[in-house]
């Protein structure tokens, strides 16, 4: 059996926020979901759990727990650059290296037909190691036969394990703690209350019940353990998006002339994009001057797209309200790309969506005329008071209903509720109140020692409902919205 070894950046996230801010490294510390006292924990270090501070508590509380406890976010962006650049780093010393895809920092790597490169497996070992460590990584190292196998043995060691025989490798998974299962909280909880704290007394238990008693993802884990999902190694393909360098035959500065230069490379990236079965969702474009090089702001088409006249269209009008401050002398285009999907059509399609791609199509161009962030949406915040009840945030593109999750629904179904939300609470209008609801105390943002609110709904004479409430600094009443 060739030697099949398993990378394993623990908290790779934590990790990232570690190195974002080394001062946090001797204090506890967490990634949070959204940098608010209402995010969430995803995961936090030894010191943030000595203080009961795991994953799924909020961030509020966890400050209820200590002072000291340090909170920040680690954009998915971010984390999936930095898994390309460790399996980058990874791939020069293996010629073949698998991501992953549902446990983030966990790599399959071939370990096989190095021994003409490295002195030993050990050698290999801890330079995989010394790798990683010097991007600012920690990593443990598993070499051994199968996948869990390596897996199991690169959750639970400090540094690197090396298995000469199978019977060694499966023996210390089965011995290994249920915890370096990625299982929901809830499961492994109820998992070790039925006294289930190893691999091997998992597998003891009866395959059949665990997709009715604990769900699919259980079952799946279960199959992965079992050996049922030892496949070989998938190597995942280093990615590289399209770029074009157009060296122009003397300086430009005339918009009408660079958009020509530009066609031709545009011409080409599509279709290096399209012999990949990919997509275009993002353009960048760069004028090399005299001494810079000035960036375009990035142009985002309707939806991912590689229709070359669409996407000129829209460099068309970027260019024709950007000016140049010199004449340059070289052009630079390049993409950001996604899989196509080859989604078949139905044969009775329940609704039409030409008419949102229409309107996709005119808000690509008024993004692409007047900025990205010309075309915007509200989105709702967790917050009690009204004014902090929703932010902007710049609208890529419209989803139709069925593309909307459930807890957006929701959130549709508590907008039709208040239909205008005032940006600040202003002087109702003196008009008689013959009905008036409420109060409604509402109490928010205690940790910056805001006041207590008494809110109020008031039906006038006109049958308009005013949203009100009372400043009790000021001693008025101040209207934050309307109720229709």
């Amino acid at each position: 059996m060739a030697p099949l070894a398993c990378v394993n950046a623990a908290d790779l996230p934590l990790q990232l926020l570690l190195k974002k801010h080394p001062q946090w490294r001797d204090l506890p510390a967490a990634v949070v979901s959204k940098d608010s006292p209402y995010g969430r924990v995803l995961t936090a270090n030894v010191q943030a759990k000595e203080y009961g501070i795991l994953p799924g508590l909020r961030y509020a509380a966890g400050l209820s727990f200590t002072l000291e406890l340090r909170a920040d976010t680690i954009p998915d962006s971010e984390i999936r650059a930095q898994i390309a650049s460790i399996a980058a780093a990874l791939r020069r010393l293996s010629p073949r290296v698998e991501v992953h895809d549902s446990e983030t920092g966990v790599f399959w790597l071939d370990a096989g037909g190095l021994s003409s490169l490295f002195q030993n497996m050990e050698a290999w070992c801890g330079k995989v190691r010394n790798s990683l460590l010097e991007m600012g990584y920690q990593a443990t190292v598993a070499v051994g036969f199968s996948r869990f196998g390596c897996y199991a043995a690169a959750k639970s060691a400090r540094d690197q394990v090396i298995f000469t025989h199978a019977q060694d490798e499966r023996a210390a998974a089965l011995k290994a703690g249920i915890d370096i299962l990625s299982f929901p909280a809830e499961v492994l909880e109820r998992l070790e209350m039925l006294g289930v704290r190893t691999v091997g007394s998992f597998l003891d238990l009866p395959a059949g019940g665990l997709r009715k008693r604990f769900g699919p993802e259980v079952e799946r884990l279960y199959e992965f353990a079992a050996g049922a999902l030892d496949l070989p190694l998938q190597p995942t393909e280093e990615e590289r998006e399209p770029e074009y360098f157009h060296k122009l035959p003397c300086p430009e500065a005339s918009s009408v002339r660079l958009l020509k230069f530009l066609q031709r490379s545009l011409d080409a990236l599509t279709q290096s994009v399209q012999s990949r079965h990919r997509l275009i969702r993002e353009l960048r474009i760069s004028f090399v001057l005299e001494d810079e090089e000035l960036a375009l702001e990035p142009i985002l088409p309707s939806r991912p797209s590689a229709d070359s006249g669409l996407l000129l269209e829209l460099i068309a009008l970027r260019l024709d309200n950007r000016r140049l401050p010199g004449a340059a002398e070289a052009v630079r285009i390049a993409a950001l790309t996604v899989p196509e999907r080859n989604i078949q059509t139905e044969l009775f399609p329940s609704s039409s969506t030409e008419s949102f791609q229409e309107v996709d199509k005119v808000f690509s161009r008024l993004r692409a005329t007047f900025g990205n962030s010309c075309v915007q949406r509200a989105r709702l915040e967790d917050e009690h008071l009204p004014e902090l009840s929703y932010s902007w945030e710049n609208l890529d593109r419209l989803r139709l209903a069925e593309e909307k999750s459930g807890a957006e629904e929701k959130n549709e179904d508590r907008r039709r509720a208040v239909r205008r939300i005032f940006a600040h609470p202003r002087t109702p209008p003196h008009l008689h109140v013959p009905k008036l609801w409420g109060p409604y105390p509402l109490s928010s943002r205690w940790w910056s020692e805001e006041q207590r609110r008494d809110y109020f709904y008031a039906e006038t004479s006109n049958g308009e409902i005013l949203w009100l409430y009372f400043d009790r600094l000021g001693k008025q009443w101040l209207q934050i919205g309307v109720l229709e």
